[in-house]
């Protein structure tokens, strides 16, 4: 980028990244920040079960799908297809043996 094109604010970025750039670098390849980013990870797939329990819980009480009744019809009607579409080729493949 031309220093004509640079923003007002780029020298400040610029220090800024200079002081901690190569710290944040640093840390980050740690095996301490790996195992932080596991654990959190697994604390965001924890919390995003129990969130889907609850909500899937309160819509079936209000008799309203949840989003894994959603993606179970989804499943079901990609199964269905499937065999429409293995029916239809297997009709095809019949009715040419006969002529």
């Amino acid at each position: 980028m031309a220093s004509s094109e640079r923003p007002p604010w780029w020298p400040l970025f610029v220090w800024a990244e200079r002081k901690v750039g190569r710290p944040l670098e640093q840390a980050t390849r740690t095996d301490e920040f790996a195992q932080l980013v596991t654990t959190l990870k697994h604390l965001e797939n924890a919390l995003r079960v129990a969130y889907r329990a609850a909500t899937a819980d309160a819509l079936h009480k209000a008799n309203l799908p949840a989003w894994s009744d959603l993606r179970e019809i989804s499943d079901q009607l990609t199964a269905l297809e499937r065999k429409l579409s293995d029916l239809s080729l297997e009709l095809d493949r019949r009715r040419r043996s006969r002529h």
